[in-house]
């Protein structure tokens, strides 16, 4: 009880908050003794935290800094899904993923301090779009790294698609599909997403 009041007194508005935050770090403690046990390629920072239905697939790498929180329902699991060995997955320190959904062939990196709402992430096509595409190979897909700087905000049902780079701040909306660059300090909405304006306020 005594650590808790600390905790509450760190910041935390209740001792269910307080509680909260210490079943998290549980769960990420043990979800990477699993990951570990099972073979997976994840290398995890301090502090990480996750809540809710979180999935790792494949054979790649998965990076976590510090502090991450990966957060997932029975409807929108938090999945971290890599289809080669070489691919992988970076997830900068004080990001947080809310249902996120990420498809790596080659590369994907998220910034420090973003948030990532129920958003679906892909460098790759996923499947051919030729007219024989059932017959096709994964080995003829095209991939493209995407990459996200610092402080990006992306809304739920979003798709960001390959070979995108999204700008240092910047914000896309709900719905928006993401097929080309995005500025930093830029919030973006629509399909295909185009930038709406430049943030608000001193960045």
């Amino acid at each position: 009880m005594g650590n808790i009041l600390n905790l509450i007194k760190k910041g935390f508005s209740s001792p269910f908050e307080a509680i909260e935050y210490i079943l998290s770090l549980l769960r990420g403690y043990l979800l990477v003794r699993y990951w570990n046990a099972t073979g997976r390629k994840v290398i995890v920072g301090r502090k990480f935290k996750v809540s809710g239905r979180v999935a790792v697939k494949g054979p790649g790498t998965i990076v976590l800094g510090d502090n991450v929180l990966l957060t997932g329902t029975m409807n929108s699991v938090c999945t971290l899904f890599t289809s080669a060995t070489d691919a992988r997955i970076e997830i900068g320190s004080n990001t947080v993923l809310n249902g996120s959904r990420f498809g790596c062939m080659q590369r994907i990196a998220i910034g420090e301090g973003c948030l990532i709402g129920d958003a679906r992430i892909a460098d790759n096509d996923g499947h051919s779009i030729r007219k024989d595409r059932r017959s096709v190979s994964g080995s003829e897909l095209t991939a493209k790294p995407v990459l996200l700087a610092d402080n990006v905000w992306i809304g739920a049902g979003v798709f960001i698609l390959k070979g995108v780079k999204i700008g240092k701040n910047s914000v896309v909306g709900s719905g928006a599909v993401v097929i080309g660059n995005i500025p930093e300090n830029a919030y973006a909405l629509g399909n295909p997403a185009r930038v709406m304006g430049a943030l608000p306020g001193e960045m």
